[in-house]
């Protein structure tokens, strides 16, 4: 099942795809901080790649946006790194996708 380009996932896969996100996001902010910001973007996309493709039941609308909030943190950090870099279109697919 699809809703909004995203695949129907367990709440074990959820948590697994969270806990990934997270890890990006972390592993791109302590890249940005010592200035690596290709490292950074590369952790960001790596990020949006997983938490772009999955959902929770519809019922769970708590899971649901942490999902969500996640991976507009990790899009709002992808396109910050991708101005920094002049890498103009994907910083503006990235901010849109935040929104």
């Amino acid at each position: 099942e699809h809703e909004r380009g995203r695949v129907l996932i367990d709440m074990h896969g959820l948590k697994m795809a969270l806990d990934y996100g997270q890890k990006c996001k972390k592993d791109g902010l302590i890249e940005w901080q010592s200035g690596n910001i290709e490292e950074a973007i590369a952790s960001w996309r790596l990020g949006d790649e997983t938490l772009r493709k999955f959902r929770a039941p519809v019922k769970c609308e708590n899971e649901n946006s942490m999902i969500v909030d996640l991976h507009s943190a990790v899009l709002k950090n992808l396109a910050q790194a991708a101005i920094r870099l002049e890498q103009w279109a994907e910083a503006l697919d990235a901010a849109d996708r935040a929104l």
